[in-house]
């Protein structure tokens, strides 16, 4: 199990994989604030300014894969990040 110590935050993550901006990230943050239940991620997506899937990805498995030996290509990751889609990668 990972502690927040040892991982970035979600926002700071997506803003260094240029995936969305500081203001966007604030903003976000700020409706997080008032919606308790809801995670930066949704509160990004249903924004529009990422998928969902995207948000999934970033949270739930890149700080796993950070952490492994075992590389896939960069292509692998982008499509479950659904950043590329299969039709895309070829």
């Amino acid at each position: 199990m990972y502690t927040t110590s040892s991982i970035k935050k979600l926002g700071t993550v997506l803003q260094q994989a240029d995936l969305v901006s500081s203001t966007q990230v604030k903003i976000a943050l700020r409706e997080q604030a008032q919606f308790k239940n809801k995670r930066i991620g949704e509160i990004l997506a249903r924004r529009g300014w990422l998928k969902q899937e995207t948000a999934d990805f970033f949270a739930e498995q890149w700080p796993n894969l950070l952490s492994h030996r075992v590389r896939q290509p960069i292509g692998q990751y982008f499509k479950k990040a659904a950043l590329l889609s299969d039709r895309r990668s070829k």
